[in-house]
């Protein structure tokens, strides 16, 4: 059933999915029914977060192991290594889907685990993003002017949009995020700056 949640927001090959990025999945306890993300810094582990298969009622649909999780991004660890355009999202979900499917493309992506921004994710991000010709904030519709007030901790960053008719970035297919990468990727003389909303 960890699969097949995989697989209905749209990854077609969950099992190479939860191998590429070590996906834990729990089914008692207080992780019951829960993808586990495992959260690393510099190889250690440091904290994870379970996202619900469902839309729980009475819980949370991320749980997270402690406030640690807010002092790093998803994917450090690679992310790291740099690229051409480095995309930056809410949650992990939506990290996985643009990474997943844009790395061969040229596009990394990670998320700060929700729509605000701690002192320490905007250490990170300012560091890794040295490494990027390009770094793209890809928000969730109802959320871009948060991403633009949190573009002002990030000079080099620029708003991005997701193509029309997608709820958010996990809900991307293949091609649409192929596209998205190539929209948004590109040599330093094609840098729009920041405070401007690519379209």
């Amino acid at each position: 059933r960890f699969r097949r949640y995989l697989a209905s927001r749209g990854f077609d090959d969950p099992a190479s999915v939860a191998s590429l990025y070590n996906l834990r999945c729990c089914n008692t306890g207080r992780w019951k029914d829960r993808l586990i993300f495992l959260i690393y810094q510099y190889g250690k582990l440091i904290a994870w977060t379970g996202r619900a298969l469902g839309n729980p009622v009475h819980a949370p649909r991320y749980l997270s192991t402690s406030n640690l999780i807010k002092s790093t991004i998803f994917n450090e660890d690679e992310i790291r290594r740099g690229g051409d355009t480095l995309f930056i999202t809410e949650g992990p979900v939506d990290a996985l889907k643009v990474d997943y499917y844009g790395h061969p493309h040229g596009g990394r992506a990670t998320c700060v685990f929700g729509t605000s921004i701690t002192i320490d994710q905007i250490s990170i991000l300012k560091r890794v993003s040295r490494n990027f010709v390009r770094v793209v904030l890809l928000f969730d519709p109802e959320a871009v002017e948060t991403a633009f007030s949190m573009s002002e901790w990030l000079p080099q960053a620029v708003v991005g949009q997701i193509p029309a008719g997608a709820e958010d970035p996990g809900a991307l297919n293949p091609k649409q995020v192929a596209e998205l990468v190539a929209k948004y990727g590109g040599t330093k003389d094609g840098y729009t700056g920041k405070n401007y909303l690519v379209t």
